[in-house]
């Protein structure tokens, strides 16, 4: 799939700081996962509360891109 070109509508860079959530799961926080069962043997630890803290941030940054009129960037 091929994606147009766009550029950024703002021209001075955004600051997008904020602070990242405290999530804890406490002992439900750990998961295995095989990325590709039909080649990976072997499981992964992934852990929930980075999941649910990179999907807080990656919203968070959109909603203030767009906030501040950057559409193309909030996408």
């Amino acid at each position: 799939m091929a994606l147009p070109d766009a550029e950024s509508e703002l021209k001075e860079p955004v600051d997008i700081s904020f602070p990242k959530p405290l999530v804890g799961f406490e002992e439900h926080d750990a998961y295995a996962m095989i990325f590709d069962p039909y080649q990976d043997k072997e499981s992964v630890i992934g852990l929930l509360s980075d999941d649910v803290s990179d999907i807080y941030l990656d919203v968070m940054r959109g909603l203030l891109l767009y906030k501040q009129g950057d559409y193309t960037e909030a996408v």
